[in-house]
């Protein structure tokens, strides 16, 4: 299976279909953590991961955005 990775914040906002403010302050609060790469200033994001850790935390609006996704 081929890994796809989202290369930034800019870009995995526009994958989860919410603003930059929103990933920024999700990110910060660690629920991307398993999903991130980091090597010095670049963010990477393994796309399937960061579906798998919206979907394992317990808040309702993040389980939209996963609902969201897989349509």
């Amino acid at each position: 299976k081929e890994v796809v990775y989202l290369h930034g914040l800019k870009e995995l906002a526009q994958f989860l279909g919410v603003s930059l403010p929103t990933v920024n302050r999700l990110r910060k609060a660690g629920v991307f953590d398993l999903a991130t790469i980091q090597r010095g200033k670049i963010l990477l994001f393994e796309m399937d991961k960061v579906v798998e850790c919206l979907d394992s935390t317990p808040n309702k609006n993040h389980k939209k955005m996963v609902a969201r996704l897989n349509r």
